[in-house]
């Protein structure tokens, strides 16, 4: 029989990684939602000026992107579980949409080209339209790393929160980019802020105010509990482990997985 050791540290290393980008990403995102959410109960214009500032754009806006692409892809493969690996690749391949979708609004201010890439309306409602799905995504993932390192069924029942909100507020901005675009016009463009229109923002940018911060949260804790796991295998030293006869192990179980990794 070959009696071979696989060390899960790395596993979970990089999964405290990931989780730990994916919340710093999305607490980001949150705080941006915030802003949002306050220009438009009070209509400041400082607000307004601070989010749409070049400063913000580069270290706020960067990092969401950035920070969910790495975090999502150090995420990816960990598992060889079927169900994982859908949802951590479409969880990358999303980010990575992003991540063409971010260069071709900067491309001009990266020297890559001259002007303003067209279909700016359609592109941003995209780059939304995804976000919904990724924190869903997001949740769900953070949710099962946690349960599965035997932290309780409140990490599921958070991740179901986070997932409903997410689904919610996908279904309010749909109402919203259906009704603020101008589907008479070519590259797509916006109608005027309507009342309904305006509530339905209020609402959409309340729920993702909400969804991110949950996300956020439960990332925390996916990394926090990644962290703790692999302080509790350096505590249980797997090499000595290795030096102990055969006749010793109680079961060839052992051998199949290092104590405690309870995924394999």
């Amino acid at each position: 029989m070959d009696w071979e050791f696989e060390d899960p540290t790395p596993r979970y290393r990089l999964c405290q990684a990931g989780f730990g980008l994916i919340a710093l990403a999305i607490g980001l995102l949150c705080a941006d939602a915030a802003l949002d959410l306050a220009w438009l109960f009070t209509g400041h214009r400082g607000i307004l000026a601070l989010t749409h500032d070049r400063l913000w754009t580069w270290l706020v806006g960067a990092p969401i992107t950035w920070g969910s692409l790495i975090g999502s892809y150090l995420l990816w493969g960990r598992w060889s579980e079927p169900r994982w690996q859908r949802r951590a690749g479409l969880l990358v391949l999303m980010n990575t949409i992003d991540l063409v979708l971010w260069f071709l609004n900067h491309g001009d201010e990266l020297g890559l080209w001259i002007g303003e890439v067209p279909h700016r309306w359609l592109r941003g409602n995209l780059a939304m339209g995804l976000g919904w799905a990724e924190l869903g995504l997001m949740a769900g993932l953070a949710a099962d790393v946690s349960d599965h390192l035997g932290k309780g069924p409140e990490t599921i029942a958070g991740g179901t929160v986070a997932k409903s909100f997410a689904g919610v507020g996908a279904a309010i901005w749909a109402l919203w980019f259906l009704g603020m675009t101008d589907w008479g016009r070519w590259p797509l463009g916006h109608r005027w802020l309507t009342p309904p229109l305006y509530l339905l923002l209020v609402g959409s940018t309340l729920v993702l105010t909400l969804t991110t911060f949950q996300v956020a949260a439960l990332s925390i804790l996916a990394s926090r509990h990644c962290g703790e796991f692999v302080r509790e295998l350096k505590g249980n030293d797997p090499m000595l482990e290795l030096l102990r006869s055969r006749s010793e192990q109680e079961s060839d179980d052992f051998w199949e997985a290092p104590r405690p990794d309870p995924w394999r």
